[in-house]
């Protein structure tokens, strides 16, 4: 629940799926994606959360959505952002191959 609102923020999984389909289009399934939400106007505040996922996760739109859904109603005002590790850290974590 919103704590500014009080009514619970659905995001449109939707729109997330056609964003994500759009934005990765060309991404190795196997790349990672850290999804993640900042305190809004927290300066160098360390993350609510961090979630890394596959790009080709058959779960990969339930946990975009879910985290969206999270940081939306965070009881303080949350930003969400997502970033790709680049094929070279991953491979230096043993994630791809």
């Amino acid at each position: 629940m919103n704590a500014h609102t009080k009514i619970q923020l659905l995001p449109d999984t939707e729109k997330l799926g056609r964003f994500c389909a759009a934005m990765f289009k060309h991404a190795n399934p196997l790349g990672i994606v850290s999804l993640r939400a900042f305190p809004d106007a927290a300066k160098d505040a360390p993350p609510l959360f961090i979630d890394p996922i596959s790009v080709g996760d058959p779960q990969f739109l339930a946990v975009v959505t879910e985290r969206a859904r999270q940081a939306a109603n965070w009881d303080r005002p949350a930003v969400p952002s997502g970033s790709d590790v680049p094929d070279h850290q991953k491979r230096e974590e043993g994630q791809c191959p």
